[in-house]
């Protein structure tokens, strides 16, 4: 079962036929991205390092059992409101990342966007 079912989504919807979500991180009180490859797509067979996505510092998770592959908002520069970083190490301001649900909402539509537009393609 994939790590991100284990709590609950936030947000979940469908943007050009692939499934997106944004769930809680693991840790932080932050959260993360996530799109579905679907059954059939190329991707599933990759390693994340390979897929061939822009996303916010690349894929960090999938894809697993279920297609689902996602990024994290915890890098260095990533800033979340009153939750990250908790000591004010933020990084040089050219790589500061502002983050809310509502961009993590926009960047995981983006990333189903990227993976529709690879599997019709395809297909």
């Amino acid at each position: 079962m994939a790590v991100w079912h284990r709590t609950q989504a936030v947000q979940r919807g469908t943007t050009d036929g692939i499934e997106w979500a944004v769930c809680p991180a693991p840790v932080a009180g932050v959260y993360n991205g996530y799109a579905r490859l679907p059954g059939n797509h190329p991707w599933r067979r990759l390693h994340r390092d390979d897929i061939p996505v822009e996303t916010h510092w690349g894929l960090t998770y999938g894809p697993d059992e279920d297609g689902w592959v996602g990024f994290d908002t915890l890098h260095l520069g990533d800033v979340w409101p009153g939750a990250w970083p908790r000591q004010g190490v933020i990084g040089p301001e050219e790589l500061q990342t502002v983050w809310s649900v509502d961009r993590v909402v926009a960047a995981a539509q983006h990333l189903a966007r990227q993976v529709a537009m690879f599997h019709g393609a395809v297909m």
